[in-house]
């Protein structure tokens, strides 16, 4: 038998055996362990209300970690953005690079073995919302396709003088922020913003986790206000009609932090041709980058609105 060197030896001990082997397979069992390992952390984080491990394949010169959002199709963007930005409030990294890295120091990879997404559904073609992070050449690479919409904040570090003295800071609790926010939005969408004479219809929900979600029904020209496209302002000077959109819906999630006094909101919106809204028929506002900006706008001066009447109440 030959004697093994000492440098050998040192590579065989500071090094794990799968980096040295031909191929990934053979080490399946072990990365098997470091999966759980994974959904573990997710659950440590509060990543797991995002996103959780579905599936993991692993093949001779890389390892594929399948996670799947947890939430529903309708609520993909606005858990997103609201966990992204919870999560990089206090990290040094983005929330891609943070799954991304994490997988990899798990697993025990090289970087450009590890690849990492994140779907909607698996083997469903239809409505597949999807992140998948990777490297290229030495570079991190995140390719998204997710639902889309206006996503912002505002502080509500309430200042009110307390009879003439020096003003104070007050306190707001997610229970009765909410309220205002609804009674906000009742006068907000009031009988003069609906469809041939008929009052806008709200549907507010608390979800078990803390954020309000408010559906808004039976809208018209509230947010899709086409005359102020640039080719709308030509067809007017042609005399012509150029309103396509004859109804619109919106619907708003709200997360409040009740220790920074931030309210995070999201809107989606969708619109339609018709007047009423028949199933499979509406479309989403982002689907139009005219539309979408408009949206953005409008997304904007509603939080404006919101945090100024909420201070005078």
């Amino acid at each position: 038998m030959k004697n093994i060197t000492p440098f050998a030896t040192l590579l065989v001990l500071c090094f794990p055996s799968f980096l040295l082997s031909q191929t990934l397979t053979e080490h399946r069992a072990f990365f098997e362990e470091q999966r759980q390992e994974y959904q573990d952390w997710l659950q440590r984080s509060g990543l797991s209300q995002v996103c959780t491990v579905h599936s993991m394949e692993v093949m001779d010169q890389g390892v594929s970690l399948n996670l799947q959002f947890t939430t529903p199709t309708d609520s993909i963007w606005s858990y997103w953005k609201s966990g992204k930005e919870a999560f990089e409030a206090d990290q040094l990294l983005q929330l891609e690079e943070a799954l991304f890295f994490k997988m990899v120091r798990l697993f025990d990879l090289k970087a450009a073995q590890a690849f990492l997404q994140i779907q909607s559904g698996y083997g469903v073609a239809k409505d597949n919302y999807y992140i998948k992070i990777y490297t290229e050449k030495g570079e991190l690479k995140v390719l998204e396709n997710l639902p889309r919409g206006f996503f912002d904040r505002i502080e509500l570090g309430l200042q009110r003088s307390n009879s003439g003295q020096s003003s104070k800071v007050i306190t707001v609790g997610q229970g009765e922020l909410y309220k205002l926010v609804q009674q906000f939005m009742q006068e907000q969408y009031n009988s003069e913003k609906g469809c041939a004479g008929e009052a806008p219809y709200l549907d507010a929900v608390q979800a078990m986790d803390g954020k309000l979600m408010v559906n808004v029904e039976g809208l018209c020209s509230e947010v899709l206000r086409q005359d102020k496209l640039m080719y709308c302002e030509i067809l007017k000077r042609l005399k012509f009609d150029c309103s396509t959109v004859k109804r619109e819906s919106l619907a708003f999630v709200f997360d409040y932090d009740t220790d920074s006094q931030r309210l995070y909101c999201v809107i989606e919106g969708k619109y339609s041709s018709d007047y009423f809204f028949y199933r499979g028929s509406p479309q989403d506002m982002d689907d139009d980058p005219g539309f979408e900006r408009l949206l953005d706008t409008y997304g904007k001066q509603f939080l404006q609105d919101l945090k100024q009447w909420i201070e005078r109440h």
